[in-house]
């Protein structure tokens, strides 16, 4: 009988092809779940922050109300208005879009040439509705301030954005002490 003789077995280290593909496969999996969750988390952000600032701005015209503050566009010399300060939007007008101005004529509406500023939300983020309509006029009223929703007696309004890529929504309420509060 012949004798084969047996080489000294190799000491081999490493991983198999198989093992490489499972590892890639899984990192593959978790780079996929973490980056759809970080598109969808900027996309929500977005809507926060719109809410965020749109909620900032109604608290601003309280504060320029509070602190009688003095309307300076289009007005020589400037004045601080007898009606307060407010925050105007209308969804059929413009669902992308909010003034703040001050209410000379204290008729506690928005007039034609009493915009303070106007504000633009950003792109994909619309007004979608309210629960007083179409507008919304919500008018600080000095010395304390009241406030005043669509020019009738202090009560609450809840304003809703919408984010229309991601098809999320965020609420602004306004209640009727002047509170201004902004969920999602």
């Amino acid at each position: 009988m012949t004798k084969r003789k047996l080489l000294p077995k190799k000491n081999q280290s490493g991983f198999t092809m198989i093992e490489l593909l499972v590892g890639i496969f899984i990192i593959a999996m978790i780079s996929g779940i973490f980056l759809a969750n970080y598109r969808s988390s900027d996309e929500n952000s977005k809507l926060k922050n719109a809410a965020d600032k749109f909620a900032s701005d109604i608290r601003l015209a309280e504060n320029y109300t509070l602190g009688s503050r003095k309307h300076l566009a289009g007005i020589d010399p400037p004045d601080v208005p007898s009606g307060g300060w407010g925050v105007y939007l209308n969804i059929a007008e413009s669902a992308g879009v909010y003034k703040i101005f001050a209410d000379k004529n204290a008729n506690r509406l928005y007039d034609s040439g009493e915009e303070e500023k106007e504000f633009v939300l950003p792109d994909g983020v619309l007004f979608s509705a309210t629960t007083k309509g179409d507008q919304a006029v919500i008018v600080f009223m000095p010395p304390d301030p009241d406030t005043f929703i669509n020019g009738g007696r202090p009560e609450n309004i809840t304003i809703t954005l919408h984010y229309s890529r991601a098809g999320t929504i965020a609420y602004v309420y306004v209640n009727s002490e002047g509170l201004v509060e902004s969920t999602y």
